[in-house]
């Protein structure tokens, strides 16, 4: 992945995973409009790491998401 990429900051080369499960969940041209200017430069990190997480549940509770989980 060129260092040039928007995603190259937030989705590291040795962890393909996290840029699959967010991929699967958003798609990429959404992922990268948010990065891209809908976020201010300082949250994006934290917009990404939150994607994630929503990802990882949405792709193990396709119903209920994250939403489950905090109801548990």
């Amino acid at each position: 992945m060129p260092s040039d990429c928007i995603f190259y900051s937030y989705f590291p080369v040795n962890d393909p995973q996290r840029f699959a499960c967010v991929h699967r969940i958003y798609g990429d041209n959404n992922v990268g409009k948010m990065l891209s200017g809908q976020t201010p430069a300082s949250l994006r990190e934290q917009a990404t790491n939150s994607k994630y997480f929503e990802a990882q549940f949405r792709t193990q509770d396709p119903i209920y998401g994250c939403a489950g989980m905090i109801s548990e």
